[in-house]
């Protein structure tokens, strides 16, 4: 078996718009630019007197943030949303423990990451003779699976 590069055009992502117990993925559409990891970490020096000036540091919380950039689809006749578009903006009002929605990144082979994040959506940018912009960030809550 030979392993090869894999195009991120062949990448999906999904929103569980139904429950962790009985999920509902549907896919996000108009996606053109990502799933873009950023991994973050929180350091804590643990350092003493005898430490002899010397930093000593452990990572004591790590984080990820997805990103996803892409135009907004609509229908010009009807106004009806692409449904993970939809779905996702939805989310990104929720606040509390409801608004860590499941998501999860399938790649060309079938690997897929799972997770819960909660959704901040930017939309409607761009020059006028663009395509109006849309993407969301996905701060990730807890372990990816």
């Amino acid at each position: 078996m030979a392993v090869e590069p894999v195009l991120m055009r062949d990448f999906t992502a999904e929103i569980n718009s139904g429950t962790p117990a009985v999920p509902n993925w549907v896919e996000i559409l108009g996606i053109q630019d990502g799933p873009a990891h950023k991994p973050s970490s929180k350091p804590k020096d643990v350092a003493t007197y005898k430490s002899g000036g010397r930093e000593d540091e452990r990572i004591v919380t790590r984080g990820d943030k997805f990103t996803l950039k892409g135009e907004r689809l609509e229908d010009p006749v009807t106004g009806a949303r692409d449904p993970g578009q939809e779905a996702v903006e939805a989310a990104a009002t929720l606040k509390g423990y409801a608004s860590a929605k499941q998501y999860r990144l399938k790649s060309p082979g079938g690997v897929l990451l799972t997770f819960e994040a909660t959704a901040e959506v930017t939309q409607f940018g761009g020059g006028k003779e663009d395509f109006a912009e849309w993407s969301v960030d996905l701060t990730v809550c807890g372990a990816i699976s």
